[in-house]
């Protein structure tokens, strides 16, 4: 299940495929072994578009693309599922938010923000917010795959994701589909935080 899903009673969009999509679900939380943590599911959907998706857009990066201390927007600052911050074991804390710039933005042509379009469930629109506040460069890198060595960046560190999700690449959102990728990264690498 998508962490877009996380404590919510909701359908979660798992994004366009082109061709016979395939989803495979699982309870397995993958971290959680005193069984603290659960998924439940109980229903899963295609829904038809008329066309391929015009505008597959992935924003990456860290707390700047995340909207960290962004104004709420509509009483919600951020998406619930990525503001769990002490609330669990497993907190989420990439604080994804709902007037992140990226959401704000608007398509070449477009009336609307790409987060109205979003949100309205635009089939023009396929948008993946995978920004994650405190994120470092590495947290973005491909983790290797299955028997060869770990991708190191320029300092020697390997790919790894940030409040138990994968690195941002690995999320599967950004593929050969993609029309635009949206990015803002180094604040973390350069210690901005510590400032």
């Amino acid at each position: 299940m998508p962490r877009e899903a996380a404590f919510l009673n909701r359908w979660a969009p798992l994004g366009a495929f082109t061709g016979r999509p395939r989803v495979e679900l699982t309870s397995v939380t993958g971290g959680a072994p005193d069984g603290k943590e659960d998924i439940a599911f109980d229903a899963i959907a295609f829904q038809p578009l008329p066309g391929k998706t015009r505008h597959q857009v992935v924003t990456l990066g860290d707390s700047f693309a995340a909207g960290e201390g962004a104004s709420p927007v509509e009483g919600s600052k951020y998406y619930p599922e990525s503001d769990r911050m002490g609330l669990t074991a497993y907190a989420n804390a990439c604080h994804r938010s709902y007037a992140a710039w990226s959401r704000k933005a608007r398509l070449p042509g477009s009336r609307h923000t790409l987060g109205y379009r979003t949100d309205v469930w635009d089939p023009d629109v396929d948008a993946h917010l995978l920004a994650c506040s405190g994120a470092r460069t590495q947290m973005l890198l491909p983790t290797a795959a299955p028997g060869q060595q770990p991708v190191r960046n320029a300092f020697g560190l390997s790919a790894e994701g940030q409040h138990r999700e994968p690195p941002q690449l690995d999320k599967g959102s950004l593929d050969a589909d993609t029309t635009l990728v949206l990015l803002s990264i180094g604040g973390n690498d350069a210690g901005f935080a510590d400032i």
